[in-house]
């Protein structure tokens, strides 16, 4: 696992990375990036699928994390980190994108705290070949 951290703007670093975002079961996906996300990538189709917290969903592109029921839920960090395995699995297992970028999942509206984000996220993908991205706002470096 390769992963490194920018700070800039994650619409402006795409190139053939695939996105990763937080969103909730319900998929209303109405503030923060997940708005930017739904209308960039035409994400309104997530509506329709029964979507499970703790799951991750490859839709037109992005990577779909269900991280809480309702939209106004506050995700748990077991649920955080079941829904990274869970993108894990589909990334050792699949033949899908392996080149991810995303902001500070889950740390946004969602109000995780990036000092126990990373190192999940670290641990979750250290037997993968993924490649990571992380674009902050600024740069908020936890080794």
């Amino acid at each position: 696992m390769k992963i490194e951290i920018v700070k800039g703007n994650l619409f402006d670093l795409l190139d053939n990375r695939a996105p990763v975002h937080c969103i909730s079961a319900d998929a209303r996906m109405g503030a923060g990036i997940a708005v930017p996300m739904r209308e960039r990538f035409k994400l309104e189709g997530l509506r329709q699928m029964e979507l499970k917290v703790g799951r991750c969903y490859l839709h037109n592109g992005v990577y779909n994390l269900i991280t809480k029921n309702r939209a106004w839920d506050k995700p748990t960090y077991p649920n955080f980190t079941e829904t990274l395995m869970d993108l894990e699995r589909m990334i050792n297992r699949c033949d899908v994108p392996k080149s991810l970028i995303m902001p500070a999942i889950g740390c946004g509206l969602d109000g995780l705290k990036w000092e126990l984000v990373l190192p999940i996220i670290k641990y979750t993908f250290k037997f993968t070949d993924a490649d990571i991205l992380v674009v902050l706002k600024e740069v908020r470096i936890c080794e």
